[in-house]
């Protein structure tokens, strides 16, 4: 089954997880522990998003990996 969002990066999903809860990109990026400029620059595909930047984002972000990463909602728990 594909959706809309198969081809959407990870960069993309954040800004739409952001759009969608009405979050501040400053806010989000405090929450994580970055920097307000590193975070855009994570954004903006000047910066690589680490794995060691999973678990701080999607805390701030108030989702899991799997949304993150574009799988269905607990899909890796099948």
């Amino acid at each position: 089954m594909t959706n809309a969002n198969d081809n959407e990066t990870v960069q993309e999903r954040i800004y739409r997880i952001m759009r969608s809860k009405k979050m501040q990109q400053s806010l989000v990026a405090k929450d994580a522990g970055f920097a307000p400029k590193d975070f855009n620059n994570m954004l903006k595909g000047r910066k690589l998003i680490r794995p060691e930047h999973i678990v701080p984002l999607c805390k701030a972000l108030g989702v899991s990996a799997d949304v993150l990463f574009g799988f269905p909602p607990n899909a890796t728990q099948k």
